[in-house]
């Protein structure tokens, strides 16, 4: 998978993210319009998050998915975003990491389903 293909789909990730928050905001109110600006933030948001495993760890060989590529550090990213303690955030930094932190798993997503899938922890941890 390459960075386009990640910002791509990190990207697409944050347009849904959109469009499920103004489901949500429908359910309160019928009539209310599509945030186009907010789209356009969670689509950047998305791309970043999309883009920040290769940061981390670039990829420089196909060997390079180290601790930040790896199951468990998807997992402590969703336990973050979603624990009990995020509950006490304001409603809508919790939106914007919740987003970020999606289009992270989506990068993951996208390289588990290539040949050398993702480390439980890290690749030289036996």
């Amino acid at each position: 998978m390459n960075g386009k293909a990640h910002r791509f789909i990190g990207g697409a990730t944050g347009f849904a993210y959109s469009v499920h928050l103004h489901q949500e905001k429908l359910k309160e109110d019928p009539e209310a319009e599509f945030d186009i600006g907010s789209a356009i933030l969670y689509i950047g948001l998305g791309i970043l998050g999309g883009s920040l495993p290769d940061l981390l760890e670039p990829a420089t060989s196909p060997n390079h998915r180290g601790f930040f590529h790896s199951l468990a550090f998807g997992a402590a990213v969703m336990a973050f975003v979603y624990g009990e303690h995020s509950e006490e955030w304001d409603p809508e930094l919790r939106k914007l990491a919740r987003a970020f932190a999606k289009s992270y798993l989506s990068h993951l997503a996208a390289d588990l389903t290539t040949p050398k899938g993702l480390p439980l922890l890290h690749p030289r941890i036996a």
